[in-house]
């Protein structure tokens, strides 16, 4: 017992010295030296601040599986991460312990044709939502086995397996899961919550089975259009919940496309915001952006909702049509109105909707035109 008090003792004295005297040498030394002024801070409770640990503790207990932060992050094998249930429940119902509701997903399919009568009432071609998966679902081997050997949500299953017959649904991870084994670069970042440009390209040819069922006369690129490159690049999202982006590394997917076209882009008033290239992704979601491409396949409107799972097939969207407006989806489908009035001012040929799976059960995609 002797022998524990005192290795007691001699750690509690060690962090006593050594945590003040590593908060002093970055206060002085550190990215953000401060100035003498600011000594002040070493009468309160900076004096003993840890944050300056978490990176080493987070990525020492990353290497043995464990998450210091898991209700953002559940820690995989060979250096994967995945969302945790703060985010949409995604853990929980990735593993099929959220209730089944077969009521909700009915009625989310009734919204979606009725919204798909609305637009051809205004001479559109039709109402389109896309569902883009999890890494959760494509790449369920890599999560820990508590999680992997879990039977799939049962609501999401049920959501997809509607987009076989409805013309208004389209399961963007079709192509992903018949390629993923055979293609020799990954198609979701491994620290990351999104997918890259090439499990994009693979959803785009979803999109585009889908939509072309409506409209065969539309155009759309193919494999000689486009090329992918890839590089090394710091971790992801998911890797900061952690504080460990320094320690971890990722694979960056890029694509070249083979058309010579240029963008402007908008606010819907008309007024400049920048020009660029068909590269150019438009983070800002919050407000209505409409994109011009010069040199579009097609000589058309979109109105596309769509979330951060929207950035990656930005490429293919610029140079597939000639006009999109682009906003985040949740405002404009929480008010039924308000996305009536978006399709009679602008009067879209489509309206087509990106949301990631974890979002996709989200009670406002129910709502209807009337």
């Amino acid at each position: 017992m002797k022998k524990y008090i005192k290795s007691f003792i001699i750690a509690s004295t060690f962090g006593l010295l050594v945590v003040p005297a590593i908060n002093v040498y970055n206060g002085i030394y550190g990215t953000n030296p401060l100035q003498k002024s600011d000594f002040a801070w070493l009468k309160n409770s900076d004096f003993f601040n840890m944050d300056f640990s978490l990176p080493y503790l987070g990525f020492a207990l990353y290497k043995n599986g464990i998450s210091i932060s898991p209700e953002n992050v559940v820690v995989g094998k060979d250096g994967w991460l995945f969302l945790g249930d703060r985010h949409a429940y995604v853990m929980s119902e990735s593993r099929n312990l959220k209730p089944f509701n077969k009521m909700r997903m009915d009625k989310f399919a009734e919204a979606r044709l009725k919204w798909d009568s609305f637009v051809k009432s205004q001479g559109g071609i039709g109402y389109f939502v896309s569902v883009a998966p999890n890494s959760h679902s494509i790449y369920r081997e890599k999560m820990p086995d508590w999680a992997s050997k879990a039977k799939p949500s049962a609501n999401i299953e049920y959501l997809l397996s509607k987009s076989d017959n409805d013309k208004t649904l389209a399961d963007l991870g079709s192509s992903i899961r018949l390629n993923k084994n055979s293609s020799h670069l990954p198609l979701y970042f491994k620290t990351d919550t999104h997918w890259n440009s090439l499990g994009a390209w693979y959803g785009y040819q979803d999109l585009q089975k889908k939509i072309s069922h409506s409209d065969p006369s539309l155009k759309w690129l193919g494999t000689e259009d486009i090329k992918f490159s890839y590089n090394e690049r710091s971790g992801g999202d998911l890797s900061r919940f952690l504080r460990i982006t320094q320690f971890v590394k990722d694979t960056a997917v890029s694509v070249g496309i083979n058309r010579n076209s240029k963008i402007h882009i908008t606010d819907f008033k008309g007024n400049n915001i920048r020009s660029g290239d068909l590269s150019d992704r438009q983070d800002n979601m919050e407000k209505q952006l409409i994109v011009y491409s010069s040199n579009a396949l097609n000589n058309k409107k979109v109105l596309w909702l769509r979330d951060s799972f929207g950035g990656a097939l930005y490429p293919y969207m610029n140079a597939t049509f000639s006009t999109i407006m682009q906003q985040h989806y949740q405002d404009v489908l929480s008010d039924p109105k308000h996305l009536r009035k978006m399709i009679q001012e602008f009067n879209p040929d489509l309206v087509i909707i990106t949301t990631v799976e974890r979002n996709a059960l989200s009670g406002y995609f129910g709502n209807s035109p009337n």
